[in-house]
């Protein structure tokens, strides 16, 4: 199983202030700045993000585990008929783009319930839609409002 990536965050408002003093949880290093980073660089939902949560979330469950469904789907006994496979890949592209340019500017409630609706009404994924939306959510709620939510391991190593 591969090690997710280490989170970090430094300060929008200042960028020269000094950086406080980080605290290790389950998911990475984390602190209640205003700016998060992935690798050194500004936080920014990218699809290969998303795909890299959907193979947590199914690891051992799919062998089709962080790629987009290759045909057409249904959803049980919905109405919802998602878009044809071969318009994945772009309305994923464009669900991080809508989120990307309004990350400074809209609320981080605004931003994590979109991701969490367009990413099941996209439904990318054969199996798992549900459960990466959630991830995807959880992610960019805390990382929009610039703040370390409580955690805690919940299942052993």
């Amino acid at each position: 199983m591969q090690t997710p990536r280490r989170l970090s965050s430094t300060s929008r408002s200042e960028p020269n202030a000094r950086r406080p003093t980080q605290s290790r949880s389950s998911t990475g290093y984390w602190t209640s700045s205003t700016t998060w980073s992935v690798g050194g660089q500004s936080f920014r939902l990218r699809v290969s993000i998303i795909q890299q949560l959907h193979r947590l979330a199914l690891e051992g469950l799919s062998a089709y585990t962080g790629n987009w469904r290759p045909g057409d789907i249904r959803i049980g006994k919905s109405s919802h008929n998602p878009p044809g496979a071969y318009l994945v890949a772009g309305l994923m592209e464009e669900m991080c783009d809508w989120v990307n340019d309004r990350w400074s500017h809209a609320s981080p409630i605004t931003l994590c319930s979109y991701v969490m609706w367009r990413l099941n009404w996209i439904h990318p994924f054969n199996d798992g839609n549900g459960r990466t939306s959630r991830a995807v959510a959880y992610l960019v709620l805390p990382a929009a409002a610039g703040h370390r939510f409580p955690s805690r391991v919940t299942s052993p190593n």
